[in-house]
């Protein structure tokens, strides 16, 4: 025994140089390897030779170490032993990094066995050298069944041509390999998986292994089919209701057509009797005027005012079934025309209530001349129709350019709308207030409504009442 055997396990230097008997060597011994060592001694003895063995041993602190001892027995030529020459080896921080390196691999062992997803290595070939748990707990085969190629019989065989084709040719070329197929479970049922495998190469760029995953996406599968079949339902269902309202469209269509004929024709039918009544009813009045009474002049007046009205409901009716069969192609039109034109028509009535109309600058849109004049004249008619006693009409026409459209105003400082009646005064024939009071058809404002809409445009009003009101409408701007 050297000195620093002696110091390191704090025995006297001397009990070497006179022989170290077995006794003391056991002393140093950790109680659980004591055994082992003795038993190591004894097959060393008896087979002579070179030997080895791992033990904790107590050092001079107290504190037990691991050693490895290597060396050989020597015997007498009667084969009595006579020495035990050898070497003491201190493993603790070998044994530590080993257990820390098991400990290691443990842990990497039962993270791979409890995620989701089947993992697997594979060799350079491919052929498989390792298992996860989920795999062999879903699949039924022992980590001994699913090594190298045989994995594939739980591959449904109207897949497995395709699938190994397309793997086997992945690992020919060192490439990159995902599919999606169907693997067979232990009970018999197919599931679908998302399946992966990148190479693993060395420093010289070598594959030395591949690793891979299998992600079931069964789940995912059947919602996308459902959600496919949800689509396919749907448009089938848009395409009948397509057709569904293409049908309708159509039958409105000839249904608003055959309206607008029977009003045209009605309309213009009726003009030649109105002409006779309202002639005849003159001549009755100019003959034999001065020979009725005061009842029976009464009702020569009730057959003229009622003729007068008959005859501009007659023609209000006629402008409107023409709206559409009169129509022109819309071309470049300054509104200031249009304007003009209304203004023109209606001289005789602006010198008559005093009404001042201005307008500032107005755009060019796409339209259609005569018809935005009748916009205008029904508009400017109104606000010197609807008036506040005393005070004479005034109406301010302006326009802005808003995008591709121009936004037109007309305002007023009529008698005004209350709020409920806003929508109301669009609609054909609805009046707001009695002939007697005020006179006019009702068809004035669905007149402007349908050619603002023709342009497609809208319109609407804002009001206030006993202060005025603002109707506003939208047109196409031109290029």
């Amino acid at each position: 025994m050297d000195e620093a055997f002696a110091a390191t396990f704090g025995l006297d230097p001397a009990l070497g140089r006179e022989g170290l008997n077995l006794e003391q060597v056991i002393a140093t011994v950790h109680p659980e390897d004591r055994e082992g060592l003795l038993r190591a001694i004894d097959g060393a003895i008896a087979r002579g030779g070179a030997y080895a063995h791992e033990y904790r041993v107590r050092r001079r602190d107290g504190r037990y170490y691991w050693i490895e001892a290597n060396g050989r027995v020597d015997h007498a030529p009667d084969g009595t032993p006579l020495a035990f020459p050898g070497v003491l080896l201190d493993v603790e921080a070998r044994r530590a990094a080993l257990s820390a390196l098991r400990d290691r691999e443990e842990r990497l062992r039962e993270l791979a066995d409890n995620i989701t997803q089947f993992a697997w290595t594979a060799d350079p070939s491919g052929a498989v050298q390792w298992h996860n748990r989920r795999w062999s707990d879903y699949t039924g085969l022992t980590p001994e069944e699913g090594l190298g190629w045989s994995w594939t019989g739980v591959l449904p065989p109207g897949q497995a041509p395709r699938v190994l084709a397309k793997l086997r040719r992945a690992f020919e070329q060192g490439e990159a390999w995902e599919d999606t197929f169907a693997l067979r479970g232990r009970n018999g049922e197919d599931r679908w998986f998302l399946s992966r495998a990148v190479p693993i190469r060395d420093g010289q760029g070598q594959i030395v292994r591949w690793f891979g995953t299998h992600t079931d996406v069964t789940e995912q599968r059947e919602a996308e089919a459902q959600l496919r079949d949800l689509n396919a339902s749907l448009e089938r269902r848009v395409a009948a209701r397509t057709a569904e309202l293409e049908r309708a469209n159509a039958e409105l269509q000839r249904s608003n057509t055959e309206l607008e004929r029977f009003a045209y024709i009605t309309s213009h039918d009726l003009q030649e009797p109105i002409r006779t009544v309202a002639s005849f009813t003159e001549l009755l009045g100019r003959r034999y005027g001065e020979h009725l009474d005061d009842r029976g002049q009464r009702y020569l007046d009730l057959i003229v005012g009622g003729t007068a009205r008959m005859k501009a409901l007659v023609d209000d009716l006629l402008t409107y079934s023409r709206l559409s069969g009169d129509a022109r192609p819309l071309q470049p039109v300054n509104l200031q025309a249009p304007l003009t034109e209304a203004l023109a028509r209606l001289s005789s009535r602006l010198e008559e209530t005093g009404a001042r109309v201005t307008a500032g600058e107005l755009g060019t849109v796409l339209g259609d001349g005569p018809q935005l004049a009748q916009v205008f004249q029904n508009l400017l008619s109104n606000a010197m129709k609807f008036t506040r006693p005393g005070v004479p009409p005034e109406v301010r026409v302006s326009a802005e350019r808003v995008g591709g459209e121009w936004h037109v105003r007309v305002a007023d400082n009529g008698i005004g709308i209350e709020k409920p009646y806003l929508e109301r005064i669009f609609v054909l024939f609805q009046r707001l207030h009695t002939r007697d009071r005020y006179e006019g058809t009702g068809l004035g404002l669905g007149i402007c409504q349908k050619i603002v809409e023709r342009h497609g445009g809208r319109i609407w009003v804002e009001s206030t009442p006993g202060v005025g009101s603002t109707f506003h409408f939208t047109l196409p701007a031109a290029p």
